[in-house]
């Protein structure tokens, strides 16, 4: 008999976590606001009534079930469960980066492995928080991070998947071939750093995630000088939310505790 208890479940993340990937595991990557799709490749032409979906964030909350036996258990109105039993998620946000699993079930016998997919989610903040409108001479940081299932999973997946975040301008151009530019890179977080000038109104630079140099996803700052401020994210380092709301639960319905176990940034996406 196969087990489904919440011992057995921190046990597979543990493990998932702790080792390498395999050539099953898919990665799926996303930018703030976006709907995704999350693939269940264990499943035949027909998606069974016995279909599990279990997540663990990037905060290491404990692993929850999203999907029991085909009923939604969290979060209603972002989750779907597609007919080939995939999971769609609505409205992303950094909180919802993490390690899903899905399982399908026949009674008590699980049919075929399990099947695990990462979600990456991009998002960009500005340092300092901008309080008014920003203006020309303005020094300022723009950092853009990919937010995984654990760092180390990310720090992994740039080492053995050839995968990288660059910044580059409308045309396309890389901005580390600029000097007035100064770009810094650790792993799963690249900085942006550079003095304001009057022809960058209305400019936009923007983050992509490179795989095999094959863009996959990104997130984009912009430049503009009036009343409204600046159009991107503005966030202090150690403000902890997601990338959309505050408000805003992620799938797994992640407490206060947990958010205070956030990344050392995350951002608020403003309407």
């Amino acid at each position: 008999m196969a087990d489904r208890s919440p011992l057995f479940l921190l046990l597979i993340f543990w493990t998932l976590s702790t080792g390498v990937f395999v050539a099953g595991d898919t990665h799926v990557f996303s930018s703030c606001g976006e709907t995704v799709h999350l693939p269940c490749r264990n499943t035949d032409q027909h998606c069974r009534p016995g279909t599990d979906w279990v997540f663990n964030s990037y905060k290491r909350s404990p692993a929850v079930e999203l999907i029991s036996l085909g009923v939604k258990q969290r979060n209603p109105e972002r989750l779907n469960l597609g007919s080939d039993c995939s999971l769609n998620i609505s409205r992303v946000t950094t909180e919802d980066a993490g390690l899903y699993i899905c399982t399908q079930w026949r009674g008590d016998q699980k049919q075929r492995p399990d099947s695990v997919v990462y979600l990456h989610v991009v998002a960009v903040s500005v340092f300092p928080p901008l309080s008014s409108s920003p203006s020309p001479g303005l020094f300022l940081t723009v950092y853009c991070q990919l937010f995984s299932y654990t760092a180390d999973v990310c720090n992994r997946l740039v080492r053995s998947e050839d995968l990288h975040l660059s910044w580059v301008d409308e045309a396309g151009v890389d901005l580390n071939t600029d000097s007035r530019y100064q770009i810094s890179s650790t792993g799963c977080i690249i900085s942006l750093s550079t003095t304001l000038i009057s022809e960058d109104e209305d400019k936009q630079w923007r983050c992509g995630v490179y795989q095999r140099n094959q863009l996959k996803t990104s997130d984009t700052f912009t430049v503009h000088y009036s009343a409204k401020g600046i159009r991107a994210p503005a966030v202090s380092p150690v403000h902890h939310t997601n990338c959309e709301d505050p408000q805003s639960p992620n799938p797994a319905g992640s407490s206060t505790a947990a958010k205070a176990e956030a990344e050392t940034f995350c951002v608020i996406k403003q309407q």
